[in-house]
C-alpha cells in the first residue's frame, strides 16, 4: 500500500466531501501521521473510512469525524485544551498541532501508556496523559478553552459544561443508540450554554458516563396524584419567564454575528480562496501527468494515371492511446510563485483577521449606540417627569400668588422642549436597534447595560511607547503589508528567472494500432507499436523582445510601491495606538470627573429645590440645575461606554484584539 496515497484520497474523497473544508485541518492530517497511531495488525486501515479497535472495549473514530471535531473546535493557539478518552492518542496529536497545550485523560492504563509511547515518538510535547475517569470531566486544570470528548455521552453531565471557559467550545456525541448526534457545545455566559447539532452518528459510550433517567407512565401518574394540576402552570409560567427574562449580551450578540453578519461572511470566504493559493504554487513544482487517445475510420481509393488504370481500395481503423509525464527539475521562477503563495495565504489570513477584529468593533460601537440610546431615552423621560412636577408646583404657587406667571411659562417651555427631545430620542433608539439588527440577524429588545460601578481599568502596560511599538509589528495592517512586501521582492526574482534556462524531465508511453495499412496503393498487413520515451528537456531564452527586462524593471518599481505602503502602515498603526491610548487615559480622567460632577450636580438640584421653595431661588434655576444634572448623566454614560471603546481599539491597533476582549467587556455588563 503506497501510504501517501491513502492518505491523499482519505483527505480528498473522505473528509472534504463531507464538508470539511477548513485548510488548515486538512493540512494537519499530511503532518500528523494516522498510521504511527494505529495498531500494528490495523496498520492497513489506517485510513479506511471505519472505527478501527484499541482493544479494552475502545476504538479510533473515524477519521471524518475527527477532522469535522476539529474544524467544529476552532483551535487557537493560546487554547488550553481537554481531551477526553485519549485511545490511540492521535486526536491529542492533532490538538496539539494547533494548541498551546492539551490535557489528555484515559480510563484505561494499557492504552495510556501505548498512546505516551506514540505521542512521544513523534516528539508532541505539549501534550500531558493522566489516567483517570474523565467522564463528568477533569477539573484539576480547568477552565478549559475547548473540550475534545472522543466518545459518546447519553447525557451532558453539568460538571463537564460548567468546566469551559466563557466563550469555549467543546465536541461531543450526545444521545443513546440508535440515535446520537454530533454537537458543538459553546459557553457565551456564565450559565448560558449554545448547542448546535452538526451530524448524526454512533460513538462507543464512555466508560461510567451518566445515565439519563428514562420517562415511565408509572412516574407520569405519580405526578398526577401528587398534583400536576398546580405544578403544569407554574412550569408554563417558567418557561415564559426564561423566554421573556434572558436579555442579550455582547458575547452572546458577537456569536450570532459571526454567523450572520455579511461582511465577515464574505472574509470567510475570501480566506477559503486565499488558501487555495497554496495547492495551486505547489502544483508548478510537482510532475503533470496527461493522457490521450484516438481512433479514426480510414477510407482510400487509389487509381494510377495509367492505361489501362489500376484501381484498389481499402478500409480500415486506427487507434492508439499515449500517457505522458512532466516534471520540472529546474524552474526557478516556479520555486517563487511556491514561496509567494505561502504569502499569499499570510494575508489571507491576516485580512480574515482584520475583519473579525473590524467585526468586534463594528458590533461593540453598535452595540454600545444602542445603550447610549436608551440611556438618553430614560433621560428623556425621567426628565420630563421632573419638569412636569416643576409645572405643577409653579401653577400651584401662581394659583396661591406666591409665583409669577413667568414661572408657569418657563416650566411649560422646557415641558415642551423635553417632549420634542423624547421623541428624537425614541426615533435614535429604533435607528440604533435597527443597525445592531443588520450585524446580529436578530431583534435587540433587552440588551444587558453596563454595571453600575463597573471598574474600567488602565491600558497595561501603562506606557504609551509599548503600545507603539506592538502595533508597528504586530498590527493586522502592517502584517498585511510586511506580506505584500516579501510577495513583491519575490516576484522581482520571478521576473529574472525569465533570463534563466529551465530543465524538464519528460517521459512518454503510447501504443498505436492499425487493423490494416495501405501504401504503394496496395493494402498491407496491420500492425502495433509500443514506445516508450524518457529524456530531458533544456530550454534557453535568448531574446523576447525586451519583454523579460521591461517586467524586471516593472517588479522593481512595484517592490519600491510596496515599501512605501509598509511604511505607511507602520506609521498608520503607530498613529492609531496613540490615539487609542490617549482615548483611554483621557477617557478614564473624564469618566472620574464626571463621576464627581453627578454628585455635585445633584447636590447643586437640591439646594435650587430647596431654594425656591423659601423664596431665595427660582424656577428657571431650579430647570437649569435639572438640565446640569441630566446632561451630566448622559455624558457620564457616553464617558464609560467610549473608553471601553477606545480600549478595543487600542488592542486593534496592537494586533491583539479577539474574543477574550469581548469576554471581559461582557463582564462588565449585568
Amino acid at each position: 500500500m503506497d501510504i501517501e496515497i491513502a492518505r491523499f484520497n482519505m483527505v480528498e474523497q473522505q473528509i472534504r466531501t463531507w464538508e470539511v473544508l477548513d485548510q488548515g485541518v486538512l493540512d494537519l492530517l499530511f503532518v500528523v501521521k494516522r498510521e504511527e497511531f494505529v495498531p500494528l495488525a490495523y496498520r492497513q486501515l489506517a485510513f479506511a473510512d471505519i472505527e478501527i479497535p484499541l482493544g479494552h472495549a475502545a476504538s479510533m473514530l473515524a477519521p471524518k469525524i475527527e477532522a469535522h471535531a476539529l474544524q467544529a473546535l476552532r483551535i487557537r493557539k493560546q487554547d488550553k485544551v481537554l481531551d477526553i478518552g485519549t485511545g490511540s492518542g492521535y486526536m491529542a496529536a492533532l490538538l496539539a498541532a494547533h494548541a498551546d497545550r492539551v490535557w489528555s485523560v484515559e480510563i484505561v492504563p494499557e492504552l495510556a501508556q501505548a498512546a505516551f509511547a506514540a505521542l512521544r515518538q513523534q516528539r508532541i510535547s505539549n501534550v500531558t496523559l493522566e489516567v483517570g475517569d474523565a467522564a463528568k470531566g477533569w477539573p484539576a486544570h480547568a477552565p478549559y478553552d475547548a473540550i475534545m470528548v472522543s466518545g459518546s455521552l447519553p447525557v451532558l453531565p453539568p460538571e463537564l459544561l460548567a468546566q469551559l471557559k466563557i466563550g469555549g467550545r467543546m465536541f461531543v456525541i450526545v444521545g443513546e443508540a440508535p440515535v446520537m448526534n454530533a454537537q458543538l457545545v459553546t459557553r457565551t455566559a456564565q450559565e448560558i450554554y449554545q448547542s448546535t447539532n452538526l451530524f448524526e452518528t454512533m460513538a462507543p459510550v464512555l466508560v461510567n458516563a451518566p445515565q439519563p433517567e428514562h420517562f415511565t407512565f408509572w412516574g407520569l401518574f405519580e405526578a398526577r396524584e401528587l398534583g400536576m394540576r398546580k405544578i403544569l402552570p407554574l412550569l408554563l409560567l417558567a418557561a415564559l419567564a426564561a423566554d421573556t427574562a434572558q436579555a442579550i449580551d455582547l458575547l452572546g450578540a458577537y456569536r450570532d454575528a459571526i454567523g450572520y453578519d455579511a461582511q465577515i461572511s464574505s472574509a470567510r470566504a475570501a480566506l477559503d480562496a486565499g488558501r487555495e493559493k497554496l495547492p495551486q504554487g505547489r502544483a508548478a513544482l510537482l510532475p503533470t501527468v496527461g493522457l490521450s487517445a484516438n481512433t479514426v475510420r480510414n477510407d482510400f481509393d487509389y487509381k494510377t494515371r495509367t492505361d489501362p488504370v489500376n484501381e484498389s481500395n481499402a478500409k480500415y481503423n486506427s487507434n492508439g492511446w499515449a500517457i505522458s509525464l512532466s516534471q520540472p527539475l529546474f524552474r526557478w521562477q516556479n520555486w517563487e510563485s511556491y514561496k509567494q503563495s505561502e504569502l499569499a495565504v499570510v494575508q489571507a489570513e491576516a485580512q480574515y483577521e482584520l475583519a473579525r477584529q473590524d467585526l468586534i468593533l463594528r458590533l461593540t460601537q453598535a452595540y454600545f449606540d444602542v445603550l447610549l440610546a436608551e440611556e438618553n431615552l430614560a433621560t428623556a423621560r425621567a426628565q420630563k417627569t421632573a419638569i412636569a412636577e416643576q409645572l405643577a408646583s409653579a401653577k400651584r404657587n401662581f394659583e396661591v400668588g406666591t409665583a409669577t406667571i413667568t414661572d408657569t411659562h418657563e416650566a411649560q417651555a422646557r415641558s415642551d422642549l423635553t417632549t420634542a427631545q423624547e421623541i428624537a430620542a425614541e426615533n435614535d433608539l429604533l435607528v440604533k436597534r435597527e443597525a445592531l439588527r443588520t450585524i446580529v440577524g436578530k431583534e435587540a429588545e433587552a440588551l444587558k447595560k453596563l454595571r453600575n460601578g463597573a471598574q474600567i481599568h488602565r491600558p497595561q502596560p501603562e506606557d504609551i511607547k509599548q503600545w507603539v511599538t506592538s502595533a508597528e509589528t504586530n498590527s493586522l495592517a502592517v502584517q498585511l503589508s510586511r506580506a505584500g512586501l516579501e510577495i513583491a521582492g519575490r516576484e522581482i526574482w520571478k521576473q529574472r528567472a525569465g533570463h534563466l534556462p529551465t530543465l524538464d524531465l519528460v517521459a512518454t508511453r503510447g501504443r498505436s494500432s492499425l487493423s490494416e495499412t495501405f501504401a504503394l496503393g496496395r493494402a498491407a498487413p496491420g500492425s502495433d507499436t509500443d514506445a516508450t520515451t524518457v529524456g530531458l528537456q533544456l530550454a534557453i531564452p535568448l531574446f523576447a523582445g525586451g519583454a523579460i527586462a521591461s517586467k524586471d524593471r516593472e517588479a522593481a518599481a512595484l517592490r519600491e510601491k510596496a515599501s512605501a505602503d509598509f511604511d505607511n502602515a507602520r506609521r498608520g498603526a503607530a498613529l492609531s495606538a496613540r490615539q487609542a491610548y490617549l482615548g483611554v487615559t483621557s477617557g478614564l480622567s473624564q469618566v472620574a470627573a464626571l463621576e464627581q460632577a453627578m454628585v455635585s450636580s445633584q447636590s447643586a438640584l437640591d439646594s435650587n429645590k430647596l431654594g425656591y421653595e423659601v423664596g431665595v431661588r427660582i424656577n428657571i434655576d431650579v430647570l437649569n440645575a435639572q438640565q446640569q444634572l441630566y446632561s451630566t448623566r448622559r455624558d457620564l454614560a457616553k464617558a464609560r461606554l467610549d473608553t471601553l471603546i477606545a480600549q478595543m481599539k487600542l488592542k486593534a491597533a496592537a494586533g491583539t484584539l479577539n474574543e477574550d476582549d469581548v469576554s471581559a467587556v461582557n463582564s462588565l455588563l449585568e
